[in-house]
């Protein structure tokens, strides 16, 4: 018995175990060639990412975005505010219960489904320090900070920053960005946004 059940393993496999093995892995070798041709066949056809990110509902209902775009060409990266973040701080605003992103375009039915309060917080929801976190990003694209930018474009690492913090993608996603266009680099492009200035909180702009 013992014999039969190791028959059963690698070591002891039938030739015809071997060739479906040897076949089993050959198809996936051909998916990913077949996926990988799709995907440089997409990038060569994108000339901008982005999107943008649901943050919460004024005190009128009015809803309020942090979008960004990002062209192939150029590498100039947009980032906009579809408000002043502060109105999501004043009496009777309510915030995002989690992380929504959606295309540029994209049609959204309803926004309050969004912001009804939950019996558990999800990780994605939107805080004040998130507030403060994307104004960061938005103040740091604006004045070109050189550990994020080098002649005007920004490095990986910054639009990495950017698109975790508002939309990563669909069919389309920041990977492929990642991989298939040329971001410049500092030499050293990691640095921590919350430290770049002593007092960037305000929500003011």
């Amino acid at each position: 018995m013992v014999i039969d059940q190791l028959r059963g393993g690698p070591a002891f496999a039938t030739r015809q175990q071997r060739q479906t093995k040897e076949k089993d892995i050959d198809v996936l070798k051909q998916e990913l060639i077949d996926k990988q041709l799709i995907e440089k066949t997409l990038m060569e056809d994108t000339d901008s990412f982005g999107g943008k990110r649901f943050l919460g509902l004024t005190s009128k209902d009015v809803p309020v975005f942090a979008m960004f775009t990002l062209t192939k060409d150029k590498l100039e990266l947009d980032i906009k505010f579809s408000h002043n973040l502060s109105v999501l701080t004043k009496d009777g605003a309510r915030l995002a219960n989690d992380r929504y992103s959606f295309k540029h375009g994209e049609k959204i039915n309803d926004y309050k489904i969004m912001v009804r309060k939950l019996k558990k917080k999800r990780g994605g929801e939107v805080t004040i320090q998130t507030l403060r976190w994307l104004q960061r990003l938005k103040l740091i694209n604006e004045t070109k900070y050189q550990k994020a930018f080098v002649n005007n474009q920004p490095t990986k690492t910054f639009f990495t920053y950017v698109s975790d913090s508002m939309y990563v993608g669909d069919k389309i996603n920041k990977h492929m960005i990642q991989k298939y266009w040329k971001f410049p680099t500092t030499g050293n492009d990691y640095f921590v946004p919350e430290t770049t200035w002593k007092y960037p909180d305000e929500l003011s702009s």
